[in-house]
């Protein structure tokens, strides 16, 4: 199982003893939805199909060399199994599509009793800094205009707000904006080698 250490966080392949957490976060523990594309609600999930999906994807994480390079992985905190981090692509407008030369950064704390604990800025920092292990120096970042902890994390490691689509999100009765950030690989640079543990 590949793993890739930062701080007290742990980004590592998906296996068999996630899938009851990661079923939980679809039906249980579902709060950060909220703020993960709230305009866009969960649909409902049967367990057992959402098992055998995960299942596939266990055995496909546990058959690739650790020389591969990962798009996801599951997030640890201290050893504690609270969420997960993708990567997926964007095109030059900034929409999401299969296929794309743009990569963008997405993070999802699921157990809510771990926010507000600085861990999504560790989470970040982690996955960025392992792509730029990698080579790959263009990374982008999307949120809404509501989810101001995610902009307060995205610029404080970096990130300066590259397009922005404007009221075109309904949340909870108000509308906000779709922002998309870009990495300024130098400021990210600044911040990470300051932080002591890497």
């Amino acid at each position: 199982m590949f793993t890739y250490t930062y701080k007290r966080i742990a980004l590592r392949d998906l296996t068999e003893r996630d899938i009851p957490d990661r079923i939980r976060w679809l039906t249980e523990e579902t709060a950060w939805g909220d703020w993960d594309a709230p305009d866009e609600p969960m649909a409902p999930i049967d367990p057992q199909i959402c098992r055998a999906e995960l299942l596939e994807l266990v055995r496909e994480a546990a058959a690739k060399p650790d020389s591969e390079h990962r798009w996801q992985f599951e997030a640890d905190a201290d050893g504690v199994h609270i969420g997960r981090v993708n990567t997926y692509c964007i095109d030059s407008d900034y929409r999401w599509v299969k296929d794309g030369k743009h990569n963008a950064l997405g993070i999802d704390i699921c157990e809510s009793s771990y926010w507000n604990r600085g861990l999504g800025r560790q989470i970040l920092a982690a996955l960025i800094q392992y792509h730029l292990d990698a080579g790959i120096r263009e990374l982008y970042l999307q949120t809404w205009s509501g989810n101001l902890r995610m902009i307060h994390v995205a610029e404080a490691l970096g990130f300066a707000e590259c397009n922005r689509i404007v009221s075109n999100r309904a949340v909870r009765g108000g509308v906000y904006d779709t922002i998309t950030f870009q990495l300024d690989f130098k400021r990210f640079n600044q911040y990470f080698h300051h932080q002591s543990g890497f």
